[in-house]
């Protein structure tokens, strides 16, 4: 996520304001998007940033505004054919994953989060975002978030429970995370990479993404 969009979270939670931050958490083919490729939508209904465009995004966007109203997050998991990727309006295909997350504003653990988050940007301090995704159920779903009468791309919708963390270099704030059998030692190997990480510890996943790599400051 760019410097920017981190700064508009922080700005909405400081009015407490809830938003939806979605977030591509998986992607095999050639989806349209990276994991970590992330937008935000707000109670007003603008949004910023991307998860991939085309009917896909108008999807998750419809996803977004009904969690901004039952403040459920959700993930939406997509697989694209070569038929619906052309009537979408996209370049490519895959299957893709979003999680489509609520922030509440009133919530001083995740105001406090992201105030780091800019803080640590700012500095170039190394800092990693941390979000835990559990299930709760799971349901086949290919029309119940209205986009209009064009074509809607299968999905299947999945209920779940997130948590917000952070890491440092030296120690992790666990802040809302549900922790399952997760490690300082797994956190530090996978951080590594220096890329969007997803690691699975029995039910529970954990989204590992580079805010600021150490000794680097964000300008947009």
């Amino acid at each position: 996520m760019s410097k920017e969009l981190y700064r508009n979270i922080l700005d909405c939670l400081a009015r407490r304001q809830r938003l939806v931050l979605a977030t591509v958490v998986t992607r095999s083919g050639s989806g349209p998007r990276e994991a970590g490729a992330s937008m935000v939508v707000t109670v007003g209904g603008e949004s910023m940033g991307t998860v991939g465009g085309g009917l896909l995004e108008a999807q998750v966007l419809a996803a977004a505004k009904n969690a901004l109203h039952s403040a459920r997050p959700v993930c939406l998991t997509f697989s694209l054919t070569a038929k619906e990727v052309a009537a979408g309006g996209m370049l490519c295909g895959g299957r893709v994953e979003v999680l489509v997350d609520v922030l509440e504003g009133k919530d001083t653990r995740t105001l406090t989060i992201f105030e780091k988050i800019v803080t640590a940007q700012e500095q170039g301090r190394g800092l990693w975002l941390i979000r835990s995704i559990g299930p709760e159920e799971s349901e086949r779903d290919a029309s119940s978030d209205s986009v209009g009468p064009e074509l809607v791309l299968p999905v299947v919708r999945s209920s779940v429970r997130t948590g917000l963390g952070l890491m440092d270099d030296d120690k992790l704030d666990a802040g809302s995370l549900a922790l399952t059998n997760l490690t300082m030692d797994t956190l530090k190997q996978e951080r590594r990479r220096e890329e969007t990480v997803l690691i699975a510890r029995d039910v529970i996943r954990y989204l590992l993404q580079p805010v600021v790599l150490p000794g680097r400051v964000i300008i947009a």
